[in-house]
């Protein structure tokens, strides 16, 4: 399992003892005192990463062609985040590799309030395509540690894996997870590509509070893209604390 836990503090549990009732008060000589607790939760305050953002605060936490490597160019393609993808895939457990189970796409079009993204592409030093893409969506309540359970979970049941997309199948894929630091409140580094074709998906999902932060790289197979996908997503969440 590849999720990471959370490094937030549990919610704090202050325990209120009511004192002691005198024996004489609980039915004379003999009786046994009696006490009671009442314990209470208080949540824990939400820090400015972990806070519903307005469209205006989430578009202005996303790289600038100034955040992203010199070599990087703004790209103005890329789907819209807003948009609710239909894709199936064949195990149908490897649509939570990308967070897009049918449960997943019910959570963001019931809960999403926000959405924008980022594309960029290489303008050199690089060997084939290499694109940079970090999205990110903003939910009206926490977005579920579950569903990057699951994620991780069904990394290991897609080692060969197609997508169907507008009735086009593409693949086969294979999905491992890929090393990680903890950001935000868990985090998830997935790679999915086809080896033999030299192509390669590096996905970096990273959960804080209501919001999903998604960095991408399309790249090829033999690139290592970790630490770029690493310093994009914090950025993103150092913007977030300002």
């Amino acid at each position: 399992m590849t999720v990471r836990p959370s490094r937030l503090v549990a919610p704090a549990l202050a325990a209120v003892l009511a004192p002691a009732l005198l024996a004489g008060c609980v039915g004379g000589p003999g009786g046994d005192p009696t006490s009671t607790v009442t314990v209470t939760e208080t949540p824990e305050p939400l820090g400015p990463a972990q806070q519903e953002l307005t469209g205006s605060e989430l578009t202005a936490a996303l790289p600038n062609v100034k955040e992203v490597p010199t070599n990087f160019a703004a790209d103005p393609g890329g789907r819209d985040p807003e948009e609710e993808r239909t894709e199936t895939a064949d195990p149908a457990a490897c649509l939570a590799v990308e967070l897009n189970t049918p449960q997943m796409r019910t959570f963001r079009r019931e809960h999403m309030t926000a959405a924008d993204q980022r594309r960029y592409s290489a303008t050199s030093g690089v060997s084939g395509v290499s694109l940079l893409t970090v999205e990110m969506w903003t939910h009206d309540e926490p977005y579920p540690r579950a569903h990057l359970d699951e994620a991780g979970a069904a990394v290991g049941e897609c080692a060969t894996y197609t997508v169907t997309s507008n009735d086009t199948e593409t693949g086969p894929w294979e999905a491992k997870t890929t090393p990680i630091p903890l950001l935000g409140d868990q985090s998830l580094g997935v790679r999915v590509g086809d080896r033999m074709h030299d192509i390669a998906v590096d996905h970096l999902w990273v959960s804080s509070g209501h919001n999903l932060l998604h960095v991408s790289m399309v790249t090829g197979y033999r690139e290592d893209n970790e630490d770029l996908l690493e310093r994009t997503a914090e950025g993103v969440l150092d913007r977030l604390e300002r």
